[in-house]
C-alpha cells in the first residue's frame, strides 16, 4: 500500500481548495437573474455562445422499437396512451436490506445501450474494482416508499467517471411520463435545467445563451410535456411530475490516495445530494482525511459498514442541482423502458 506520509502534504489540500474554487465559480454562474440586463449566459461546458439563425423544424419521431413495444401493450389494454410499463429490475441486483430497502438495479458498461443516453467507462480490474464489487455486494439503502433504487457504475460525466452513482427515484412519477422524452439528447436536458434554473425565458434570450439554435431542442421538450410557453416564454412544466428523482448519492473507491478521492468527491457535489468517499478500514486511522473530509461536506464510508463512518452534508437545494441530475433522472427511466422490451421480445418468442 502507498505510503501515507503523502495524505498529510500541503499540496493535497491547496488542489482541492482549488477544485472547490473552481466548482463554486461554475455555481454562481449558473445562477444567472432572469432580470439581467445581459444576454449572455453561463456556459458550463467550455464552449462560445453563437447566435444562430431560425430554422422551422419538425417536431421528433418516436425510435421505432420503442412505438412497437407501446402499440402492441396499448393494443392489449395493458396500459393506457403515451405510459410506459415497469418491470422489477433491470440488470444485475443487489438485495434490499430491510422492509424499508428495495432491490437495487446496477447499470453498467456491459449493459449500457445507446438508448439509456449515458456512456459507462469499461471495468478495469484491481484493487479498487475489487472495492467497488464488495460494497455492491453489501449494499443497503432504505428508501421512501413506492421509490426505486438504481446503481450506475462509472457514468461519463463532463466532471469525469464517478465510481457509483446511486439514484433513489420515484416510480409513480416515472409511469405517466410520455414516450417520446425516450430520445432527448444531452443539449435537450441543457436546455431544459437551464429553464428550470432561470424560470420563464423568451426564445430570443434563449437564442443568445445557447450554442445552438434551440427551436428543435424547445420542440422535443414540449412534445414530452416538459416546457411549455405562457406569455411569450419558455418555462419548465411542474417539476413533481416531470422529474422523479429524490436523491443521488455518489461515491468514489479509492485504496490509497485518499486526498485524491476527497477532491474527486468534493467535484461530485455539482450533480449529488450527498457525496462519499469509499475505502478500507485503514482510513479510519487518518486523522487528516476526517477533518478534510468534514470542511468540505463530503462523508467517508468505510468498507463493511452498513452506515457511513462520516456521513456527508447534504445538499441545500433540491434535485435537480444541474442537468448531469436530468442526465441520471432519464438514464433509469429508460433502462426500465428497455428492459420492458426485452421482455415484451421474449414473450413475443
Amino acid at each position: 500500500m502507498r505510503s501515507l506520509e503523502p495524505i498529510r502534504h500541503c499540496a493535497s489540500s491547496k488542489a482541492i481548495d482549488r477544485n472547490c474554487q473552481r466548482h463554486d465559480a461554475w455555481y454562481k454562474q449558473c445562477a444567472v437573474s432572469r432580470t439581467s440586463s445581459s444576454l449572455q449566459a453561463p456556459d458550463p461546458f467550455g464552449e462560445t455562445t453563437n447566435r444562430f439563425p431560425h430554422h422551422h423544424l419538425t417536431g421528433p419521431r418516436q425510435p421505432l422499437s420503442v412505438r412497437r413495444l407501446y402499440d402492441r401493450q396499448a393494443h392489449r389494454g395493458s396500459l393506457s396512451p403515451n405510459t410506459l410499463p415497469f418491470p422489477t429490475t433491470t440488470g444485475a441486483t443487489v438485495p434490499a436490506a430491510d422492509s424499508n430497502s428495495t432491490a437495487a438495479t446496477v447499470l453498467d458498461h456491459d449493459v449500457a445501450t445507446p438508448m439509456l443516453g449515458t456512456r459507462f467507462r469499461a471495468t478495469r480490474t484491481g484493487p479498487e474494482n475489487d472495492l467497488v464489487s464488495r460494497f455492491l455486494s453489501g449494499l443497503k439503502l432504505s428508501v421512501p416508499q413506492s421509490c426505486r433504487v438504481t446503481v450506475l457504475r462509472e457514468p461519463a460525466l463532463d466532471s469525469g467517471y464517478p465510481d457509483l452513482v446511486a439514484v433513489v427515484w420515484h416510480e409513480p412519477t416515472a409511469r405517466k411520463w410520455l414516450t417520446t422524452r425516450s430520445i432527448l439528447s444531452r443539449r435537450d436536458v441543457q436546455l431544459l435545467q437551464l429553464l428550470v434554473s432561470n424560470g420563464p425565458t423568451t426564445e430570443e434570450t434563449l437564442r443568445h445563451w445557447t450554442s445552438r439554435n434551440p427551436v428543435q431542442s424547445l420542440e422535443r421538450l414540449r412534445a414530452s410535456e416538459l416546457v411549455e410557453t405562457v406569455a411569450g416564454c419558455w418555462r419548465a412544466t411542474a417539476l413533481n411530475r416531470t422529474f422523479a428523482v429524490r436523491r443521488i448519492i455518489a461515491f468514489e473507491a479509492k485504496v490509497s490516495g485518499w486526498m485524491d478521492a476527497l477532491a474527486q468527491a468534493s467535484a461530485n457535489r455539482w450533480f449529488a445530494s450527498e457525496s462519499y468517499i469509499l475505502a478500507p478500514q485503514a482510513i479510519a486511522k487518518v486523522c487528516d482525511v476526517r477533518t478534510r473530509a468534514q470542511q468540505l461536506g463530503v462523508g467517508v464510508w468505510i468498507e463493511g459498514r452498513t452506515t457511513p463512518y462520516l456521513r456527508a452534508t447534504s445538499a441545500q437545494q433540491r434535485q435537480p442541482l444541474s442537468y448531469a441530475s436530468w442526465l441520471f433522472n432519464e438514464c433509469v427511466w429508460r433502462a426500465t423502458l428497455r428492459s420492458s422490451e426485452q421482455e415484451e421480445n421474449g414473450h413475443a418468442r
